[in-house]
């Protein structure tokens, strides 16, 4: 699967939810950028700026380890 165009917001808004997901899924679930981006099959730079959107809404936080997890001061 290609890296979604930047431009094509509905292809990002689905990744965006399959993420979101997939941490609600499982709360425990601990994510670099990296292996977040091996699971959706994208390059690291898009994922990047997935898991930053999803952060920047509060659904994530960052961990001092590098790590992207639930934010579970978030309802």
């Amino acid at each position: 699967m290609p890296a979604p165009d930047r431009r094509d917001r509905a292809t990002r808004d689905r990744l965006v939810g399959r993420l979101e997901g997939e941490f609600r899924e499982m709360p425990g679930l601990q994510l670099t950028t990296a292996q977040a981006a091996r699971l959706l099959a994208l390059t690291p730079d898009a994922c990047s700026r997935i898991l930053a959107a999803l952060a920047a809404r509060g659904v994530l936080r960052a961990t001092s380890s590098g790590h992207y997890v639930i934010n579970q001061s978030r309802p």
